[in-house]
Formats: C-alpha cells, sequence, structure tokens
C-alpha cells in the first residue's frame, strides 16, 4: 500500500468484504509516537488474513512484501512486548492524572477554596 492508496485501498475495503470484516485502515508506524508500532501490529495481526490476501494478489504487485510464518511469528511475539509496555504506560498515566488531580485538590483545601470554583 505504499505510495498506491489509490490502486489498493478498493482492493483492500474489498478482501475485507470478502472474509466479513469490518473496514479499517492499518495505522501508520509514527516514529515520534512510540506506540503507534503497538497500533501497526495489533491491526495488522487481527487483520493478518487480509494483509496476506492482499500482498499474494498479482495484481497488487506486493509479493515482495509477503511476510513468512516465521517472521508473523516474530511480529506476534513483539506485539506481546509492546502490548505490556502500552499497559503499563496507560496503567501509569492514568496513576498520574489521578494523583494529579487529587494533589491539585489537595492545594485547594489547604488554600480553603472548594475546587469545583477552581477552572
Amino acid at each position: 500500500m505504499i505510495n498506491s492508496s489509490i490502486k489498493l485501498l478498493p482492493e483492500w475495503k474489498q478482501i475485507m468484504a470478502e472474509l466479513n470484516l469490518a473496514v479499517k485502515i492499518i495505522p501508520r508506524d509514527i516514529s515520534t509516537h512510540w506506540n503507534s508500532t503497538f497500533d501497526m501490529l495489533d491491526m495488522a495481526l487481527e487483520y493478518q488474513k487480509t494483509v496476506i490476501a492482499m500482498t499474494e494478489r498479482q495484481q497488487n504487485e506486493l509479493q515482495e512484501l509477503e511476510l513468512s510464518n516465521d517472521e508473523w511469528e516474530i511480529l506476534g511475539k513483539l506485539h506481546e512486548v509492546l502490548k505490556v509496555t502500552v499497559t503499563i504506560t496507560h496503567s501509569y498515566t492514568v496513576t498520574l492524572s489521578t494523583t494529579s488531580r487529587f494533589s491539585r485538590m489537595r492545594h485547594y483545601f489547604s488554600l480553603g477554596v472548594h475546587p469545583a470554583s477552581q477552572p
């Protein structure tokens, strides 16, 4: 699908329809967003049959991008490692957000101000 989305997107959607899958687009891997690799792998693994069908079809000229069974297995293992990181980071972010709110609330109470009256 690199640089050929006009040609390949209808084919991608057709394959998903043939496989009775909801139409989704694989997210791009963005080097400055570490979790984008996880999102991309998550989608690719979920839609593995679509990816395989897409690369197998001769008219798409994507055969050089086909992944072997070993490569799919490696992606699955990488996905599991990244899943732990995403889960821990999400948990930490939620905890940090809660702690931050609690600290602000404690600060307002120490000033004798009700938190709801503050922005």
